[in-house]
Formats: structure tokens, sequence, C-alpha cells
């Protein structure tokens, strides 16, 4: 599982932001926001990411012997086709 915490810290007025799905800003006139993962504001050189962790499954996803045979034993099967009567 992919795990994003990223938090910013705006320099005009110090007020630490930490990402979420809704939009947060500041309210200074730098106008710092952070929505997710994007930062934006007015002076960018006036914001700074103060912590920023990214971790992601070491994990790899395999198919073991027996679902790599069900795939490819679904990918060989043919298409049944009807036959209707024409009146």
């Amino acid at each position: 599982m992919n795990s994003k915490k990223l938090t910013i810290q705006c320099k005009v007025c110090g007020t630490l932001l930490e990402d979420s799905p809704k939009p947060k800003s500041c309210g200074c006139p730098n106008q710092t926001m952070i929505y997710k993962d994007k930062i934006s504001g007015n002076d960018l050189s006036k914001i700074i990411i103060t912590q920023k962790e990214l971790t992601e499954d070491s994990k790899p996803v395999r198919l073991t012997k027996e679902d790599y045979a069900w795939q490819q034993a679904r990918r060989d099967r043919k298409v049944k086709r009807l036959s209707y009567e024409v009146r």
C-alpha cells in the first residue's frame, strides 16, 4: 500500500499545512495551498517542504503457477456462437 504524507510551511505566516483530499490554504497574501500532492502559491520560494514520506510495498505481485495456468486457459477459450432461427 502506498503511504504518502506531505507537510509544507508558509514562510510568510508560518502556517503548517498537511496534504488531504480537500484543498487547504493558509490565508495569507502568499496564498499557500496544498491539495493531495500538489503545492501552489503566489511565490513558491516562500514555501518550505518540511516533511515528505513516500513508502511503497516491497512485495511485487507475482502469479503462482496455478494462477498463470488459469490465465492461459482463459485466454485460449473459444467464443460460443449462438445460431438463431430466421423467420
